[in-house]
């Protein structure tokens, strides 16, 4: 069960919130009852000896529900604070093991879906529809027998009010959602997807003039969002009242039902009121039923969502197939490089991208991979990173390959900051100062760090914005080398650069990665060096047909 997998680190404290919050919802129960009592009790004036055990009762149980709700508030906010961190931390691992494996992580925003929206609403609802039915349905056993052991004439009411509100109430409650909460859920996380979408294409909404349009598109999925949390609110108000009334008529059932015995002298008028009052103090923890059954559906929509995301799985396994990363073996002799034989690649659940792949890289000798977009050229890169294990054929890659997107992101910190971030660990040992600058040095950044008065501690802005667009790039890859990486694969470095731009970084690179196996990825062959090595991924001419690669030397 995916709540038990999520709940087993924290599964005793959760236990002990459970009963530390019962405890306090029979504290306040009790609390009205021998209120009740005291009050028609004093009303006939007795000496004040009679009534001290009452009024020592009724302290007792006010200030014991206060400590208990708050001591219950530390336990479930510690338990669920500490299963978020956890939860985050290992969506975030699987996610990155299987992203590349599982390409619909990717797209329309999931990752910021399932980290922080998924897990936020766990957040909310845990305590909400997990607790809420162990207390009242706790609350209602202690109830009913109360009322057994007091006044057994009443316990036909007491009965009525308990299955009307735990199941009458949820039922009408359901009916009348008819999904609302899952359905703002779903809309939430959309409106959040699309918001930052738009934010990350902000320039180029302006630049087209199409963002009041988005803008627009946004408010209406906002006011759908409203909508259904109005009829959300609506549905709850309906359980909530439901609950209100069976409990109001059943404490006036209750004294109707108990007026013969108060009568004939056979129960004091002052027990009888306990039983009565007992039903207000019930309304609270009954209404909470309601809310959780109705926002259960949504709780379990986002559940198995980070199911499915392999969050709640046990530890992965090295050898797993298409949830980790199945690092290839090293060349025969430890040979630097690597070496494709025969490689063909699938998705799960898809066609073939490409088959027969056979190609060749090695230090000083650079593999350019080229090929019309949908070729197959992320599928290598996924392939040569060990996210994707060929379908049929060997590779063999010596070292670790590190992989530098066409987009890296850079974070608003210092140059310093972001490259740290290449290391295996975010502290800075010493010699590392010493590394980056020569990472700096291999891709021709040494001579800006060197003008720059605050050298390494120079803040690069907001998606490096401090700095052009070739100067970005170059950064993105000293970042990739600071991984220590043997293979590094450049994923279109040019792709937003000028001509003469990317010739002069491309010369850089080439000059420093000489110790380095480098794969390119390029749509440019001006990007190709003569002495390179051209792994052509052509689209086929035949509809249907897979690609067939051709390592060729460029010309």
């Amino acid at each position: 069960m995916l709540l038990a997998r999520l709940l087993a680190p924290v599964g005793g404290q959760f236990a002990g919130a459970a009963l530390v919050g019962t405890l306090a919802a029979l504290f306040a129960v009790a609390l009205a009852g021998l209120s009740g009592w005291l009050i028609i009790r004093a009303s006939g004036q007795p000496p004040i000896l009679y009534l001290l055990t009452a009024i020592v009762g009724v302290r007792f149980f006010g200030i014991g529900r206060a400590v208990l709700r708050y001591w219950e508030r530390l336990l479930v906010h510690d338990a669920v604070f500490a299963t978020l961190t956890r939860l985050r931390g290992r969506l975030w691992e699987s996610l990155s093991r299987r992203a590349l494996s599982l390409r619909r992580l990717l797209q329309g925003g999931n990752v910021l879906g399932s980290v922080i929206n998924d897990v936020d609403t766990v957040r909310d609802m845990l305590p909400r529809v997990v607790l809420p039915p162990v207390t009242a349905a706790a609350v209602a056993a202690s109830t009913l027998t109360a009322t057994g052991l007091l006044v057994p004439a009443a316990l036909p009411a007491v009965a009525a009010a308990a299955a009307a509100s735990l199941l009458l109430a949820p039922a009408a409650a359901l009916w009348a959602d008819r999904h609302s909460a899952t359905a703002e859920q779903g809309l939430r996380d959309g409106v959040l997807r699309r918001t930052a979408a738009a934010l990350d294409a902000r320039a180029e909404l302006h630049a087209n003039g199409v963002a009041s349009r988005v803008l627009s598109d946004l408010a209406v999925d906002d006011r759908a969002a409203t909508r259904a949390s109005q009829r959300s609110a609506w549905a709850e108000g309906l359980g909530q009242a439901v609950t209100t009334a069976a409990c109001g008529v059943a404490a006036l059932a209750s004294a109707v039902m108990a007026a013969p015995q108060v009568l004939d002298g056979s129960l004091a008028p002052a027990t009888a009121a306990v039983i009565v009052l007992l039903q207000l103090a019930l309304v609270e923890p009954y209404a909470a039923v309601t809310t959780a059954v109705r926002q259960f559906p949504a709780f379990r929509t986002v559940m198995r969502r980070i199911g499915r995301s392999g969050a709640l799985d046990g530890a992965p396994s090295a050898a797993s197939a298409h949830d980790g990363v199945a690092r290839p073996a090293a060349r025969e002799g430890g040979v630097p490089g690597l070496e494709l034989e025969g490689v063909a690649a699938v998705w799960p659940g898809g066609d073939p991208v490409f088959t027969g792949v056979g190609a060749v890289a090695g230090p000083g000798r650079w593999l350019a991979v080229t090929g019309p977009s949908g070729a197959g050229k992320s599928t290598l890169l996924s392939v040569l990173l060990g996210f994707l294990p060929p379908a049929t054929g060997r590779l063999w890659v010596t070292g670790r390959a590190a992989w530098c997107p066409q987009e890296a992101h850079l974070f608003d910190s210092t140059l310093r900051g972001n490259l740290l971030l290449g290391r295996p660990t975010a502290e800075a040992p010493e010699g590392a100062d010493g590394e980056m600058s020569a990472a700096l040095a291999a891709v021709g950044l040494s001579g800006l760090v060197a003008r720059l008065p605050a050298g390494l501690d120079t803040r690069i802005g907001p998606g490096g914005s401090f700095l052009s667009g070739g100067e970005r790039q170059r950064l993105a890859v000293a970042r990739t080398l600071m991984t220590g990486a043997e293979v590094i694969l450049l994923d279109e470095p040019t792709a937003h650069l000028d001509a003469e731009a990317g010739r002069a970084m491309l010369a850089d690179l080439r000059s420093g990665l000489a110790d380095r196996t480098v794969v390119l990825v390029t749509h440019n062959l001006a990007d190709v060096h003569p002495m390179d090595d051209l792994l052509d991924l052509a689209r086929p001419e035949v509809p249907g047909a897979v690609q067939r690669p051709r390592l060729v030397p460029a010309s």
